[in-house]
């Protein structure tokens, strides 16, 4: 764990010290929104204030099980509005952190896309001074400041675009020094994004490589792999069925018993409302306490014990932003 503890800027427009942090799910969505489809076809976007109160129960709800602050990885590409989420920061009784970056599995949105380094139109990379100004001046006029990096990498690899993204990224780390968090769909991705991030300067232990319950589908050896060159590991994506339950729960087991237990966060990749999904195949996992309720039991029943446990959801999230570069926030 670090040293001593950071303030972590939160979407009330506040800061939350990293010691009162409590249990933390580190790669969860309030909204995911297409902006472009909901301004030409305003049916689509639905009851708006709706969703907002919808999204304050839910997440009350899962503050009631214990869960103190959730990390809302949605970036630019999922349909990012930091505004929305601080109207239902405001209304709960946990924190929200939000990040920066852009979500990118082939191509940069059009406004970066042809402008940048090896591109239709050669020229300087601009990327990184958004992600910068997100998290030192605040998003928008929000006054939200981001406290986390995300970046994608997909089935399509490191395409231009995606180079682009995580060297922006990387630069951008290096600048504030707050830490990353990643989305991949393969084991390649996992170890694409260490290099190349590691190429760029990053501390490999200042990285949350996400996802690696659905993409590992039960290798050790590839967990293994990342864990030892520094990198946390998410098993972040409980609410999504690309592997069977019983499978991750193992490979969790199966690593705390070989001392990786510290390395470890945990999260559902849920979204209180996703615009492009119908309801009924979203699901309830906050309402349902599903970490708690369900893959906790199944946890301690594998040999994990209680205080190994609070390291998934205590200990290790504070120690990611805590290994954060002091004065970063």
């Amino acid at each position: 764990m670090g040293s001593s503890s950071v303030d972590i800027p939160t979407a009330r427009g506040d800061v939350v010290s990293s010691a009162d942090l409590g249990p933390t799910l580190m790669h969860e969505h309030v909204f995911l929104c297409d902006h472009e489809v909901n301004i030409s076809w305003p049916d689509t976007l639905g009851d708006m204030d709706g969703h907002v109160a919808a999204a304050v129960e839910q997440l009350n709800a899962l503050a009631a099980t214990g869960v103190r602050t959730i990390t809302d990885v949605t970036a630019i590409g999922h349909g990012r509005d930091i505004a929305r989420v601080a109207r239902v920061a405001r209304e709960v009784d946990l924190n929200i952190l939000v990040a920066t970056g852009i979500y990118v599995l082939t191509e940069l949105p059009t406004y970066f896309r042809l402008f940048g380094p090896g591109s239709f139109i050669e020229a300087p990379e601009a990327m990184t001074d958004y992600f910068v100004r997100d998290i030192e001046e605040g998003i928008g006029s929000t006054g939200v400041r981001a406290s986390i990096l995300k970046v994608a990498t997909g089935h399509a690899g490191l395409t231009n675009d995606v180079l682009r993204c995580l060297r922006s990224v990387a630069a951008a780390h290096r600048r504030t020094g707050v830490p990353i968090t990643t989305h991949t769909s393969i084991p390649q991705n996992g170890r694409d994004q260490q290099r190349i991030l590691a190429e760029e300067g990053v501390d490999l232990s200042r990285v949350v490589i996400g996802h690696v319950d659905s993409t590992a589908d039960g290798d050790l050896g590839y967990v293994e792999e990342l864990l030892e060159k520094g990198s946390y590991v998410g098993f972040d994506s409980f609410s999504l069925p690309l592997v069977d339950l019983d499978t991750k729960v193992d490979l969790m087991a199966k690593l705390i018993a070989r001392g990786h237990g510290d390395k470890i966060v945990v999260s559902h990749d849920h979204a209180c409302h996703v615009d492009f999904m119908p309801a009924e195949y979203q699901g309830d996992f906050y309402r349902k306490t599903y970490f708690a309720d369900v893959v906790g039991p199944m946890l301690l029943e594998a040999g994990v014990t209680e205080s190994g446990l609070r390291a998934l959801t205590v200990d290790n999230p504070r120690a990611v932003f805590e290994t954060t570069a002091r004065g970063a926030y």
